[in-house]
């Protein structure tokens, strides 16, 4: 059990670090998307 439960937070730690990884490029995109307009 204890080899089952590092797994799950093994597997909730890579998927929290995806999501912020998003959360950062859609940011940078948004950004530079309004950066061009502004230009």
């Amino acid at each position: 059990m204890e080899r089952k439960r590092r797994r799950s937070i093994r597997k909730h730690l890579h998927q929290h670090f995806l999501l912020t990884y998003l959360n950062l490029l859609h940011y940078q995109l948004s950004r530079g998307h309004r950066d061009s307009s502004a230009g």
